[in-house]
């Protein structure tokens, strides 16, 4: 069974492939021109996963939980304006998984990380814990950090999804 994951973003997307619980690919996907907006980035990003998936065929599709990011210097609607477009993006997604015919499953961020073992609150030592991680168990390094938190997406998915699943239907 082929499994693809992806951290989802705006910007740069990173996605892995697992077959039979094992990683055998990762990648990303970064809107081209940088300066596309809106509906054209939108479009660029249903146009290059779909690329992505009629390459690797998936049997399954895992995509992060949109959520916002923490308050930071920019105050609270930077979070809101990261929400609205992970979710846009999330929804673009979801279009392209059903127009495929391929089952779609989310996971949040704080699932994957406590599977992974990073027990972190700032952002910084989450992403790097998201770093340590995947070098230790896939021996990947040197890679963009949604490649990372793709891996570990798919780390959860794999390792502790379904237990969840089975959990919830009572």
């Amino acid at each position: 069974m082929r499994i693809l994951c992806i951290d989802q973003a705006a910007r740069l997307s990173g996605f892995a492939l697992f077959e039979d619980n094992k990683l055998i690919e990762w990648g990303t996907v970064e809107p081209r021109p940088r300066s596309l907006t809106g509906g054209p980035r939108l479009k660029y990003i249903y146009e290059e996963f779909e690329k992505v998936i009629d390459r690797t065929k998936p049997h399954q599709i895992v995509i992060e939980d949109p959520v916002g990011g923490e308050e930071d210097n920019r105050g609270p609607k930077a979070n809101w304006k990261t929400m609205f477009v992970l979710a846009n993006v999330f929804g673009v997604l979801e279009l392209l998984a059903a127009n495929k015919n391929i089952p779609i499953d989310s996971v949040s961020p704080s699932s994957w990380q406590y599977t992974c073992g990073i027990h972190k609150r700032d952002r910084t030592s989450r992403k790097a814990g998201a770093e340590e991680f995947v070098e230790k168990q896939y021996g990947v390094a040197g890679t963009a950090q949604d490649i990372y938190d793709a891996i570990c997406i798919g780390y959860h998915y794999l390792n502790k999804k379904h237990q969840e699943t089975e959990i919830s239907a009572f």
